[in-house]
């Protein structure tokens, strides 16, 4: 994540080119997120589809499962554009794990899309309320300020 501008020694046109700027950001990726979004909800059902027959025919075996739970690293945020997901994969050729691990990656994904978006929208939060501060010609915002404009709700 880039630092936070000195929002001190910004000017207006300053603060409009990153509000802009950090606006389109978060459209985009509020779409990625919004694909991610489709492309688990379609490979789910599958997924589901596949465990239940598996289990009726009593041929499920347990998956070799990693943790649910990991870091937030930002590292891959990139690596999915809005348009590089690709076509839907052929699930029929797919294995149970394959699909299992393919829908898990893009959740880690989509987890880290989420994140990011929030930084976005905190960061966007941020700028709006300077900017406010300004056109009323109230006080700066300054660090100590920060906590409470993100504390705020509405």
């Amino acid at each position: 994540m880039d630092p936070f501008p000195d929002l001190q020694h910004m000017s207006d046109d300053q603060l409009e080119a990153a509000l802009a700027t950090l606006d389109e950001e978060e459209t985009a990726c509020s779409l990625r997120r919004r694909m991610l979004h489709g492309r688990i909800d379609l490979l789910k059902p599958v997924l589901v589809v596949r465990l239940r027959d598996e289990l009726a025919a009593g041929t499920m075996h347990e998956s070799t499962g990693e943790p649910r739970s990991r870091i937030y690293s930002g590292d891959g945020l990139d690596a999915l554009g809005e348009d590089e997901l690709g076509p839907m994969p052929d699930t029929d050729v797919m294995s149970t794990d394959e699909l299992r691990s393919m829908i898990r990656e893009l959740e880690r994904t989509e987890d880290d899309v989420s994140l990011k978006r929030r930084f976005l929208q905190g960061k966007i939060d941020i700028l709006r309320a300077e900017r406010a501060l300004r056109q009323r010609g109230g006080p700066r915002v300054g660090p100590g300020d920060l906590g409470e404009i993100l504390g705020r709700h509405g």
